[in-house]
């Protein structure tokens, strides 16, 4: 018996040491796009294995024998295979090249909808474009922490981005050229503006959820819009699948600043949509009856859990002719920010001296909506049309609480109060009819028609003013501020009618294949501006000042007089129009391994303002009209399969703001008066690039790319001095030439389970402008002038993002860790020399995870700002005064100018598919 058990150990310990490990890949035989999560399945032991992020596999701990194969890959034919496993080899590679099951359907003519949705298209579409472009898909924006466009746009090469007062990105700036450098598209039509001065889009009204992809260009082909220095920002929004498509998630959150203290709120519901000026006309005298109470009080209160849904809807209909989704998202979260801001001043010195501290809070509510609906139908294989329509609401109610002291070393005091009110609605409308002729075998003939609607209302602002009289270092009640309460309506209209036509002819020829392609744009733009303020003075008491707890209580029942003084002659009150009309011509050669893009675009541009009010001898109606030749040159050379080589050439311009070219003053600036620069010129800028691309599997990426800029009249703020009065202006201007130039390295890499996506972009700009500084001459200390060289405003040196990415397809796991670098930058120019504000370099890290089932739910959770990452800002100087003031061992050689909190911020979320 003994001897018999030992035989069966010694038989077992043989075997075992016979066992062999398979190696293989898996690829789609038709791309060879390696396919991430498809499953081998071995008959003999009753089990699967699952390829990884790089489309490998591995199969361990298999005895001797023979043993079957079976690979299987949605949308593809499953293949099997066999290996005899023997004792005397024990690595085995098994690779599988799966075909693409094509169902061929009978009369059906359209080619099947491409899908554009996943990372493999997104490196592909980098690859094959004929200029320079970065692509981010809708599988990476869904599973990555972030919620708005301009949070996805954060973790791409070259770009940072420019958040609201709440932390949530908000404008993106591109290759250190700021956001008015840049233009935003969707589908690749250009949309209209919902800022009252300046035509950059606000990024953070579009849900991710809604993009299929976002594509930034950086080097632009003559069939392109010419107006952007930076590059474009394009939404390609989700499209008809070939299949029914239904997705819906609902998740819900919290921001941990409420852990912290209360939000802060206001009955917006009271508010009047309308001024009594627009109610009763311009002639009415409006007295304090004429406005609500009710949205005066502050409330306080724990807020309700953050809330985030939207839903897909999308198939083909009539043998595939027809396509229609419908997508929706609707967000409701709240958001906060504390900060301690400090007021500085320029010493005789030349030196930073802080006067005063300031407390801020923001609460805010956010309430998004976003719609979105394409339907594309082909009549044949040669003719198709496409509707598009989307509309975006974006509403906020914030509520911004103050309190300010002056460094004053006297025994009385006084310390400021003051509290805002705003309720901001802005609204994006977009409905675009697109068609699609092949005319012959060699000619296609594209057309646009194009209606954009943007809004922007902010009614009844409410602005109190008060303070406190501090005594024996003890604050007393709050007493109204006499004429510092304002009460504004502000709204604004950007109307857009465009067409799109173009015409290209591709050549049989396969000799010397070419194609040629012309088209034009005409744009009718007009946009008007309404703007209304008033300002209130409060009922005395005997001692000429109303006191809370004596007077009033509650912000409602303060007394005010019947004279309530409007200013409605403000600049904001305008219409402007813009008329562009643009042409172009391109061609595009293949030679052997080199491609050739190029071409000329023209450009017309008619830019007026009408004034409705005017004050002095300010004209109350101007235009600019110029003309702008965009040459351009792209140079793809792929000298093996997997590697590019590209070069490229193009001219843009920039274009003012809509109330920048405007000649009026505003005496009530929040930092400085105000005023335009009908003398304004656009910009104009040559930019170069050269970038190495490796592609050494479809989902892996390596490039490195140097860029350059020449920009002829760069806008830029800057201050203006009245000759008669000495009053002090900013002012939009043009200094001179400016230069900016950078390097940007991309690499992604998938190992297995593991991923890694790292960027990094280096940025140098060079800017010279006038600078003020305080000098001692004979008559006492005087102001003088010093030219200052500087980076461009919003330009960060360094910039980097790093994102770990980790994927079990057998058990259903994802995750990724995030971590964003920003360099510091110019956060405020000063008129006066070396006293400009830097925002501190920061680091922000997000992170995200998911468990799929097999039933088509998922379950996610993500976490934005892990490390409560403040926003700093700086000047970059210390004067040894401050000392009493601050502790300057915190600051070292710099004075802190703000610093704002925002806390981390959580989601939880159920995720369903339909498989």
């Amino acid at each position: 018996m003994y001897k018999r058990f030992v035989t069966i150990l010694l038989l077992l310990a043989t075997i075992s040491c016979y066992s062999a490990t398979i190696h293989g890949k898996i690829t789609n035989a038709n791309t060879g796009e390696e396919l991430v999560g498809a499953t081998v399945y071995v008959s003999e032991i009753k089990k699967g294995f699952v390829s990884g992020l790089d489309g490998t596999f591995v199969i361990a701990n298999l005895p001797t024998g023979t043993y079957t194969f079976i690979c299987k890959y949605l949308g593809c034919i499953q293949e099997e295979k066999r290996i005899n496993i023997q004792a005397e080899k024990d690595q085995y590679t098994l690779d599988f090249g799966l075909k693409s099951n094509s169902i061929l359907l009978n009369e059906v003519t359209i080619s099947a909808h491409k899908d554009l949705s996943s990372e493999i298209s997104a490196r592909n579409s980098e690859k094959t474009s004929n200029n320079i472009i970065n692509v981010v898909s809708s599988k990476a924006i869904e599973l990555s922490p972030d919620l708005n466009v301009a949070n996805v746009l954060q973790r791409m090469s070259g770009i940072t981005i420019e958040r609201s007062n709440s932390g949530d990105g908000q404008y993106a700036i591109l290759r250190g050229m700021d956001k008015r450098y840049n233009y935003t598209s969707v589908n690749g039509i250009k949309i209209p503006s919902t800022n009252a001065k300046y035509r950059y889009v606000p990024l953070d009204i579009f849900p991710s959820s809604l993009v299929e992809r976002i594509e930034v260009t950086k080097a632009l082909t003559p069939n392109m819009e010419g107006d952007a220095v930076g590059g474009v920002v394009n939404m390609l929004m989700k499209q008809a699948p070939d299949k029914w498509l239904i997705n819906f998630n609902i998740a819900t959150g919290y921001n941990s600043i409420f852990f912290e203290h209360d939000f802060m709120g206001f009955n917006a519901h009271a508010i009047n949509y309308k001024s009594p000026y627009e109610l009763k006309g311009e002639n009415y005298v409006a007295t304090p009856k004429d406005f609500s109470k009710e949205n005066l009080n502050l409330k306080k209160y724990s807020p309700l859990p953050n809330i985030t849904t939207d839903i897909s809807v999308g198939n083909r209909f009539f043998h595939k002719k027809l396509g229609v989704i419908l997508a929706a998202s609707f967000t409701n979260k709240y958001k906060g920010s504390t900060s301690d801001l400090y007021g500085t001043d320029n010493d005789i010195t030349n030196l930073p001296e802080i006067t005063g501290k300031s407390k801020r809070t923001i609460s805010e509510k956010t309430t998004q909506l976003g719609i979105h609906n394409k339907i594309d139908y082909q009549f044949n294989k040669r003719h198709k049309i496409v509707l598009y329509n989307a509309f975006m609401n974006f509403t906020t109610a914030q509520t911004r609480e103050s309190e300010s002291a002056s460094f004053d070393n006297s025994a009385s005091a006084l310390s400021s109060y003051s509290l805002r009110y705003r309720l901001n609605n802005q609204q994006l409308i977009s409905s675009v009819l697109q068609g699609e002729h092949i005319l012959t075998n060699n000619l296609l003939f594209q057309w646009s028609g194009v209606f954009g609607l943007a809004q922007n209302k902010t009614p009844d602002q409410v602005n109190l003013s008060l303070f406190n009289e501090i005594q024996n270092n003890q604050k007393l009640p709050l007493t109204v501020s006499n004429g510092g309460s304002t009460r504004t309506w502000e709204h604004n209209t950007d109307e857009d009618f465009a067409g799109y036509v173009n015409l290209t002819y591709h050549s049989k020829n396969t000799s010397f294949p070419f194609e040629l392609s012309t088209g034009g744009l005409y744009r009718d733009k007009r946009r008007t501006s309404f703007y209304n303020v008033y300002t209130f003075f409060a009922v005395l008491n005997t001692d000429y000042k109303s006191i809370q707890g004596r007077d009033w209580n509650n912000f409602s029942d303060i007394m005010w007089k019947n004279s309530v003084d409007l200013d409605n002659t403000h600049a904001l009150n305008f219409t402007a129009s813009e008329d562009i009309l643009a042409g172009y011509g391109q061609f595009k050669i293949q030679l052997h391994k080199l491609q050739i893009v190029g071409g000329m675009r023209i450009e017309n541009t008619d830019q007026g303002y009408t004034l409705k009010y005017t004050k002095g001898d300010v004209p109350p109606i101007g235009n600019q009209t110029y003309i702008d030749l965009l040459p351009s040159l792209h140079l793809k050379f792929t000298p093996f399969e997997k590697n590019n080589i590209r070069a490229s050439y193009y001219r843009s311009i920039n274009r003012p703001g809509f109330l920048e070219i405007v000649p009026y003053k505003n005496e009530a600036g929040e930092d400085y008066k105000e005023k335009g620069n009908r003398d304004i010129k656009h910009t104009v800028a040559d930019n170069y690039d050269l970038r190495y691309e490796l592609y050494p599997k479809p989902l892996d990426q390596f490039m490195v790319g140097l860029f350059y800029k020449h920009i002829q009249d760069p806008i830029e703020y800057g201050f203006v001095t009245d000759g008669s009065k000495g009053i002090i202006y900013t002012t939009p201007l043009n200094l001179g030439v400016a230069k900016n130039y950078g390097l940007e390295v991309d690499f992604i890499k998938y190992i297995r389970l593991f991923g890694i996506k790292a960027n990094y972009t280096y940025t140098n700009s060079k800017i010279t402008s006038w600078k003020k500084y305080r000098v001692q001459k004979e008559n006492g200390w005087q102001l003088d002038s010093l030219q200052q060289t500087r980076p461009l405003f919003g330009q960060s040196a360094h910039v980097a993002n790093l994102t770990i990415l980790f994927k079990d397809t057998k058990s259903g796991w994802d995750a990724q860790l995030s971590g964003s670098y920003t360099g510091e930058r110019i956060f405020y120019i000063s008129r006066f020399l070396d006293d400009d504000q830097w925002q501190k370099g920061s680091v922000q890290a997000d992170a995200s995870i998911e468990k799929n089932t097999k039933n088509g739910l998922s379950f996610f959770v993500k976490a934005n700002n892990l490390f409560n990452s403040p926003l700093e800002v700086f000047i970059k100087k210390k004067n040894p005064i401050n000392a009493s003031k601050i502790n300057q061992n915190d600051y070292g050689n710099t004075t802190p100018v703000r610093k704002d909190y925002y806390m981390q911020s959580f989601l939880l979320g159920v995720r369903y598919k339909l498989k």
